[in-house]
């Protein structure tokens, strides 16, 4: 799996830190050439200027994912300086946690903008290329939500289903062609995203372990390489997924505990 990357081009989308930096650092490690995309440009600076110092190949990508006309730049830029990307990986993202009524709504069209506007425009820009070629990738990165509703999560939630429609329809728009898609659905994963918006982790149970970055970044690339069409991580929370279809009221409590909210 180390070897399979080498000289592939990986564009990930919101490689300024977290799980996209991490995605960004470890394609590179495998030989890929890492195109990272963002908007903050000391931040892709620094992701790029570790990737070089650690020996692998990088290029930074300042692009708001959100912006029709940015995207259009970026494609054209890609096209003519690297060339159509071998995977992309939709992994840019914002918003809190919060009940719809507590969002204000400058941040419900935040929290759609990016990731599902974003995922949907760059996809967009880089499809035809992958089609014409005949090869390609495409990654999903989304978080549980897609799969189990948490409470105090309402916009984000909702949007995180919508990725995992774009998934699935991606993947029966891409039968009988050469490229695949997959979906990697992560559980709580130590970023900087909770700091950030003043959010305090969910108390997951012992079995199910706070994820790293780095893991993330690991089992999206073997899945992406292995064509698997979705991921959940960790396993451990595959398995609350299949018990919620039978016992959703254990889910559910499993779930309100971890989170410590609910209306009274």
């Amino acid at each position: 799996m180390t070897s399979g990357l080498r000289n592939k081009i990986v564009l990930t989308t919101g490689a300024t830190s977290g799980i996209g930096a991490a995605i960004a650092r470890e394609a590179s490690a495998r030989g890929g050439v890492s195109l990272l995309v963002g908007r903050n440009a000391e931040k892709l600076a620094d992701v790029e200027g570790s990737i070089r110092c650690s020996g692998g190949r990088a290029k930074a990508y300042v692009c708001n994912l959100t912006n029709a006309s940015d995207v259009k730049l970026l494609r054209a830029r890609v096209a003519e300086e690297v060339g159509v990307p071998d995977i992309l990986i939709n992994n840019a993202g914002s918003g809190r946690w919060a009940y719809l009524e507590d969002s204000t709504y400058d941040e419900i069209d935040e929290i759609i903008a990016a990731p599902l506007h974003a995922a949907l425009y760059i996809t967009r820009a880089f499809l035809p290329g992958m089609l014409q070629r005949g090869s390609g990738m495409i990654c999903n990165v989304t978080f549980i939500g897609a799969f189990l509703p948490w409470p105090g999560a309402t916009g984000c939630t909702a949007v995180r289903w919508g990725m995992r429609g774009l998934h699935e329809a991606i993947r029966a728009d891409l039968r009988g062609t050469k490229l695949s898609a997959t979906l990697v659905a992560a559980s709580a994963t130590e970023t900087e995203y909770w700091t950030k918006n003043r959010t305090p982790p969910p108390l997951l149970p012992f079995w199910i372990p706070f994820l790293r970055s780095e893991d993330v970044a690991n089992a999206t690339l073997d899945a992406l390489l292995r064509k698997r069409p979705t991921v959940i991580l960790p396993a451990a929370m595959s398995l609350l997924r299949a018990l919620h279809t039978f016992v959703p009221a254990l889910v559910d409590g499993v779930i309100r505990r971890s989170v410590g909210e609910m209306r009274k």
